[in-house]
């Protein structure tokens, strides 16, 4: 009867062991990953449905840790379940170019695609000890097809400190939108509108051939030697953004036409793709532009010329376009949220007697960031 006796309490006693663990354990404290701060992603061309751009992240680390695991969902809704959006292709993706990365906190060559399913891309590092992403950290997913939908999207962004991509860290969701010509990033729960408008120069340029624009041509036609023509449009922003945005341009190629292209020219100096010049002399070909903000706009231009040499100023300047994304002149900006950022921009084409007779084209593309 005795051992009877013992055999049960000692059932007793592990029982009671197992409630005062399974107790204790509901009083540990839940971890939550922390936030993401200014976060941004930025892509290399908005159009819709085009291949091989790369998606260039880039955050604040709240919590100073060693990560190892990273993982981007791509969804059509900021909350809820994640739907991919229907035409958005990764099945090639990749780390991008080394020169997009920060290297003074991520090791570009030491990470690497782990995966990536119907919604999601998860990449790792091969460094041992992790690497923290530190402020204005940046990581790429490049050789990514954007959808074919003009839309705005939602990158939900997660890091962690094990490769096994289960200790999160830190979590933050980024939006972004592909359209015709244009590239624009926003975060979660945040809103951009961007317009491009047609207008004349008529009462905006000092010289040369008004060629009024439509939302999303210039069309100089036929044009004479020596002579200026213009054509502008108007550029409206609106974001609540804390941090702002920059809106850059840049072109596809030259002006060409088979084999023949028109110079972009010096205007009369000078002038390239971050320096202004003035252009009133018609014996200077090129192909350049001016900016002016819209009257009562709290836009803020990025050249700080352009507040005296604007377009239709007594002495105007002009820039060239840059015919690639990496050197794409910034030609608005503003540090903070605004609904009233406006500003024009006006192309000049002058060709002198030589030019190769031909229907010249290019395509301008327009880039816009907001910045959380």
């Amino acid at each position: 009867m005795a051992k009877t006796i013992k055999k049960y309490s000692r059932i007793a006693l592990i029982i009671g062991l197992l409630i005062v663990l399974v107790g204790s354990y509901m009083f540990i404290p839940e971890i939550k990953a922390g936030t993401l701060d200014e976060r941004q992603v930025k892509l290399s061309d908005s159009r819709i449905g085009q291949a091989g751009v790369d998606y260039i992240f880039q955050a604040d680390e709240s919590a100073a840790t060693a990560l190892k695991c990273i993982k981007v969902e791509f969804c059509q809704a900021a909350t809820g379940s994640c739907t991919a959006p229907t035409t958005m292709d990764w099945g090639n993706v990749d780390t991008g170019n080394s020169s997009d990365w920060d290297t003074g906190n991520f090791t570009y060559a030491s990470w690497a695609i782990l995966s990536s399913t119907t919604n999601s891309i998860t990449a790792t590092t091969t460094e041992g000890a992790g690497e923290a992403l530190g402020n204005d950290g940046v990581f790429v997913f490049g050789n990514i097809t954007n959808d074919s939908a003009t839309s705005t999207y939602y990158a939900k962004i997660y890091t962690y400190s094990d490769q096994n991509c289960s200790a999160e860290v830190d979590t933050g969701t980024v939006a972004f939108a592909v359209f015709s010509g244009v590239t624009v990033t926003a975060t979660v729960a945040e809103s951009l509108n961007v317009t491009v408008n047609a207008s004349t120069c008529d009462s905006l340029m000092t010289a040369g051939t008004d060629k009024p624009s439509t939302t999303t041509t210039v069309p100089f036609g036929t044009i004479d030697a020596t002579t200026f023509y213009n054509s502008c449009q108007r550029i409206d922003i609106d974001t609540n953004a804390s941090d702002g945005y920059t809106a850059t341009v840049y072109k596809t190629q030259a002006l060409t036409s088979g084999g023949d292209i028109i110079a972009d020219g010096d205007c009369d100096g000078s002038c390239a793709t971050s320096t202004d010049e003035e252009w009133s002399n018609t014996a200077n070909a090129g192909f350049g532009y001016c900016m002016k903000d819209h009257t009562l706009s709290a836009a803020q231009v990025a050249d700080a010329d352009w507040a005296t040499y604007n377009c239709g100023a007594g002495t105007e300047h002009y820039k060239v376009i840059s015919n690639t994304s990496g050197d794409a002149e910034t030609i608005m900006s503003s540090g903070s949220a605004t609904t009233t950022n406006k500003a024009y921009i006006g192309y000049r084409l002058n060709v002198d007697g030589a030019q190769v007779a031909g229907t010249y084209s290019t395509t301008i593309i327009y880039v816009v960031t907001p910045k959380y």
